[in-house]
């Protein structure tokens, strides 16, 4: 029977990216369309999950070489703009944790993102954070979930993995975890609720 949480970052603790900072990433370099710079955003992303350098990435996305500079301020929109947390779901995670369940992350994020989500207030409720830039490895790979696992103490059948993407959820299916596509606040109140204890 499960006996812990692990759940993702990005659309699960936090919500989507604002509209306001959506237009920031794609208006701080004025030499690239906005189109062109998502696509180069989206495309190179797992890499940039995996440890792929800012540098090397926001190049990569541009199209040119990024400067030092340029790098700098793409990460900091980029963090600022996953950084606003759906409040509703860290209720529900605090009700876990005071049931006595233990809590882990596994989020694929960028080795910079990574340190910031660490010192973010909402992470002090955490047994363990897994980031796939440190593990070089991302969801939906096995490895990034049987790391989560060991770092949380726990045995892949004992845990309730809860992510977004569907293909991710397939990802933790196949490591033997039950896993909980998360579309809103209150279907995983209702979903958790069948697995795991809430208070």
């Amino acid at each position: 029977m499960p006996t812990s949480l692990l759940v993702d970052y990005g659309c699960v603790i936090s919500l989507p990216q604002p509209a306001a900072a959506v237009r920031a990433l794609e208006t701080a370099v004025p030499d690239v369309a906005p189109v062109d710079f998502w696509h180069g955003y989206w495309d190179l992303r797992l890499d940039y999950d995996r440890g792929m350098p800012d540098l090397d990435y926001w190049s990569g996305v541009l199209g040119r070489p990024a400067t030092e500079a340029e790098s700098t301020r793409l990460t900091e929109l980029d963090i600022a703009g996953w950084s606003t947390v759906d409040e509703r779901v860290t209720a529900l995670l605090d009700r876990a944790v005071d049931a006595g369940v233990p809590l882990g992350l596994l989020s694929n994020a960028p080795v910079t993102m990574a340190r910031a989500l660490e010192a973010a207030p909402w992470a002090a409720r955490f047994t363990s954070l897994t980031f796939s830039g440190d593990l070089r490895v991302a969801k939906p790979d096995a490895e990034a979930y049987l790391a989560a696992a060991r770092a949380l103490g726990a045995h892949p059948s004992e845990v309730v993995f809860v992510d977004d993407r569907p293909e991710n959820i397939a990802g933790a299916h196949a490591v033997g975890m039950t896993a909980l596509h998360h579309t809103s606040a209150d279907a995983l109140e209702r979903d958790l609720g069948r697995h795991l204890p809430l208070r």
